[in-house]
């Protein structure tokens, strides 16, 4: 914001004491141009997401309904849970909370590949994902490996019985302009509380990847109403609009100019 502001005062000075040589008419244009488009420029990409950077820490937490009877079983190997009510998971990152419903659990028990447990939304599932309360188009998992035989139920193994474990969310900004997408893996993971419909898991974990795609051809910007986004176009049009008001002014009281003069003006009248 502050370099912006620096640029948006610069261009005040630049509009309003030009050189000579510059006509009065091009010293206004640019100062009207460079403030509207400053002032029409899409918010950028770190304006509705939060950035956050690898080691950064996060916070989440996960209910699954235990009582959700398995719908697949592949081989004795692929066991499936689906349902539009499994559960729930929620994760802070960077001041910023992201939800999303759990419909599809996978727990993978068979031998020939890592053991693993994965909470997410179903294949042929929407893409339901919120943002502090705002619905964005994205998905979110929590996905465990590991090399200990699993049980292949609906909850999770304990995280001591995992290799390696990855969040991941995947998230497009409201004007569809650009994609977000997140990768972090988890510290700690605790159960926090169990009852016969409910069990609840809360997990820590640390940022180790954020990349950023967009924006993409064809979006249509839609201008979101961020604190101060219209302050430097606002100032760089003021700018140009003061630099044209001073010369005006100083035309208006010298003798002899085509603007100030009563000849000018009984001329102009006797046309």
């Amino acid at each position: 914001m502050n370099s912006k502001l620096s640029a948006a005062l610069a261009a005040i000075s630049a509009s309003t004491y030009l050189p000579p040589p510059l006509a009065d008419t091009e010293r206004t244009i640019i100062g009207a141009v460079v403030g509207m488009i400053i002032g029409i420029m899409p918010a950028q990409a770190d304006t509705f997401f939060p950035i956050v950077s690898p080691g950064d820490t996060f916070i989440g937490q996960i209910s699954i309904d235990p009582t959700i009877p398995v719908s697949f079983v592949g081989g004795g190997e692929d066991f499936q849970y689906r349902s539009t009510s499994i559960g729930v998971i929620t994760v802070d990152f960077g001041g910023g909370t992201f939800s999303q419903p759990i419909t599809f659990i996978q727990s993978l028990v068979g031998t020939g590949f890592d053991y693993s447990w994965s909470a997410q939304q179903g294949p042929n599932d929407a893409r339901i994902l919120s943002f502090n309360g705002t619905p964005v188009s994205g998905a979110m998992s929590l996905r465990f490996v590991g090399s200990t035989t699993s049980t292949g139920a609906i909850l999770p193994e304990s995280l001591s019985s995992y290799t390696s474990s990855v969040l991941r969310i995947d998230a497009q900004t409201p004007d569809m302009t650009f994609n977000f997408r997140y990768f972090g893996s988890l510290i700690s993971f605790t159960q926090i509380a169990s009852s016969d419909s409910l069990d609840e898991f809360s997990f820590v974990g640390s940022v180790t990847t954020l990349d950023i795609f967009g924006p993409f051809p064809g979006s249509v910007p839609v201008h979101a109403p961020f604190a101060g986004a219209g302050l430097p176009g606002l100032i760089f049009a003021s700018g140009g609009l003061l630099g044209w008001w001073r010369r005006r002014r100083q035309l208006a009281f010298t003798p002899g100019t085509e603007l100030s003069s009563s000849r000018a003006i009984d001329q102009a009248g006797c046309r």
